[in-house]
């Protein structure tokens, strides 16, 4: 399958079955990989413009937050430290600042947003020492070019009664069906790799994890769906998004096939 860069590029790249990890992966893998980030609109660094879009997304994204917190607080109700990976502006762990808190994020610009909040960031996971009780990836799993090798670190960085906190966009999801090689989802060639569930529970079994606990992840469709129509070039973006995330969600289609995965680990037996 070829998926074209449609937020930065417009260069077109391969997704293809990886041999060593059996998941799909895009190829090839830019040696500068990090300048696909270079993006004053990127949002997971904080690139806001002043649009009512914006608006909308840094209000969902605030309430996402603390769903995640509560989330996290249901399956580990006594935990004294966190670890965020790929923490971007690091309004997630803002939320913990009574705990021993810490995280990972390779961009100097959000890096500088997390300072100005008082968090402690680094910018790779080998500079991360000691252990914790909540190793969060919210949407960076796919991004990590070294899948096993971070995995493993980050298995020896959870404490005996950690848990790992992970979500993924799903490959086999119906928008990713519906939007095919416009589907936001597949954001090449920044996702390096892309999920579904049984690809993603192989690879945590794989590398050291037990799962305990798997949810969809609903109502992502409707950003994703709005990029993606933002992508095909049609009008009226946001109210097609509005109508179909709607419409998916009736049918039950979002249900049976979520537009991402969220799966909780701990370190296997």
């Amino acid at each position: 399958m070829n998926i074209k860069d449609h937020f930065l590029t417009q260069e077109t790249f391969r997704i293809e079955r990886d041999e060593k990890t059996g998941v799909l992966a895009t190829r090839p893998i830019p040696e500068n990989l990090s300048r696909y980030y270079e993006a004053n609109n990127y949002r997971s660094h904080g690139g806001y413009r002043k649009s009512l879009i914006d608006y909308l997304y840094s209000a969902a994204k605030t309430l996402r937050t603390r769903s995640k917190r509560r989330f996290v607080e249901k399956h580990h109700n006594s935990f004294n430290s966190v670890l965020d990976i790929g923490c971007g502006d690091g309004v997630f762990l803002s939320l913990f600042k009574d705990k021993r808190i810490a995280g990972v994020e390779p961009s100097n610009r959000a890096r500088e947003l997390c300072v100005m909040k008082g968090l402690e960031v680094t910018p790779s996971i080998s500079d991360i020492n000691g252990k914790f009780d909540i190793i969060t990836l919210w949407h960076v799993l796919e991004h990590l070019p070294n899948l096993k090798g971070d995995l493993k670190a980050i298995n020896n960085l959870l404490s005996d009664k950690g848990r790992l906190f992970v979500a993924v966009p799903n490959c086999e999801s119906w928008d990713a069906e519906y939007y095919a090689e416009f589907w936001a989802g597949y954001d090449v060639p920044r996702h390096v790799w892309h999920f579904d569930r049984e690809s993603l529970e192989r690879t945590l079994v794989s590398t050291g994890f037990e799962i305990e606990a798997y949810e969809s992840q609903i109502f992502d469709l409707f950003y994703i769906a709005y990029l993606s129509e933002k992508y095909k070039g049609g009008r009226f973006a946001l109210p097609r998004a509005v109508l179909l995330g709607i419409f998916a969600i009736l049918t039950n289609k979002a249900s049976k096939r979520p537009s991402a995965l969220l799966f909780v680990a701990k370190k296997a037996k």
